[in-house]
């Protein structure tokens, strides 16, 4: 049988990196079926998965309508024999109990599969719900069509909870593509720890091409644009860092810098005068508010070596 890397090969015509892994960094199964190929605009793979298996087929008709004749038969015969046996409850609880057999199978029991690719440059998740070869759903970023992304890490500390999740925003920041998952402490599902996967490999391969467009402006002297919320601006130049907040503009030459790192969730800009009491000299932020901000602090390395 011929392996499903070389399926994924032949069915795209964008460019595959080998060996072929998945959105956690293991070797994809030789039985993972993936029933849609990459999108070409996405560039050279870096990692798939997919829900389907080789061999893993829909109900087909006859298999529904027994399966809904049997849970009614038999959920029929339980009623029966708890209210004392007789034909008419018999069949009265057939009528009940196959329409609720029949709306279970539907809703618990359709046949729904995803795959999702994340490439150099851009991520693809497909889907189908009820047969492999009806309509399927596909989304897809190019990172190029997007202006920044922002992350969300947040963990309940009670429950354990946790909501991990990314969102990529056009020039308006409008929102175009989402990845994430909210699992409770208890969920070791396959599904979300292969959502939890993806949101790590995608933003990595997002911060990879972020770097890249970095190096390139900073090779021509350009400057870093990072939003906050609202209009506020911070500004990474050669030999400056400028922070807009409201009417408030604040410069910093590169020389005044004295730290630029990241604790507990928050961004926190030192310069030579801050005080060890008084906030003077300090400008924190929330690592969740600033597009981007998976690429804060290399870009702040590259810019300003002896300060981040």
């Amino acid at each position: 049988m011929e392996s499903n890397s070389r399926l994924i090969d032949a069915a795209s015509d964008g460019i595959l990196l080998s060996p072929l892994q998945t959105h956690s960094g293991k070797p994809v199964p030789d039985n993972w079926d993936f029933f849609a190929p990459p999108p070409a605009e996405i560039g050279a793979l870096i990692s798939s998965e997919t829900t389907l298996r080789i061999g893993e087929n829909e109900m087909s008709s006859r298999q529904f309508t027994f399966w809904i004749l049997l849970l009614g038969g038999t959920f029929g015969l339980l009623f029966c024999l708890m209210d004392g046996p007789s034909i008419g409850i018999f069949v009265t609880g057939v009528l009940i109990f196959t329409p609720l057999a029949a709306f279970f199978l539907t809703v618990f029991a359709t046949f729904e599969h995803h795959c999702s690719y994340v490439g150099q440059e851009g991520i693809a998740r497909i889907s189908f719900r009820g047969s492999r070869r009806g309509l399927q759903k596909k989304e897809m970023l190019t990172f190029s069509e997007a202006h920044d992304s922002i992350a969300n890490y947040v963990t309940n500390l009670r429950f354990g909870d946790k909501t991990i999740e990314i969102e990529w925003r056009s020039a308006n920041r409008r929102r175009i593509f989402k990845v994430g998952v909210e699992k409770s402490a208890f969920d070791v599902t396959r599904r979300s720890r292969q959502l939890s996967a993806l949101v790590a490999t995608a933003e990595s391969a997002w911060k990879n091409f972020l770097l890249q467009k970095v190096l390139e402006k900073r090779g021509a002297g350009l400057s870093i644009e990072f939003r906050l919320k609202r209009d506020d601006l911070i500004v990474i130049s050669p030999g400056c860092l400028s922070i807009q907040q409201g009417r408030h503009r604040q410069e910093i030459a590169e020389a005044d810098l004295k730290s630029i790192r990241l604790k507990n969730g928050f961004f926190q800009i030192v310069t030579l005068e801050a005080g060890f009491i008084t906030n003077k000299g300090r400008t924190t932020f929330r690592y969740s508010d600033l597009g981007n901000a998976c690429v804060f602090l290399d870009v702040a390395k590259i810019y300003f070596p002896n300060a981040a």
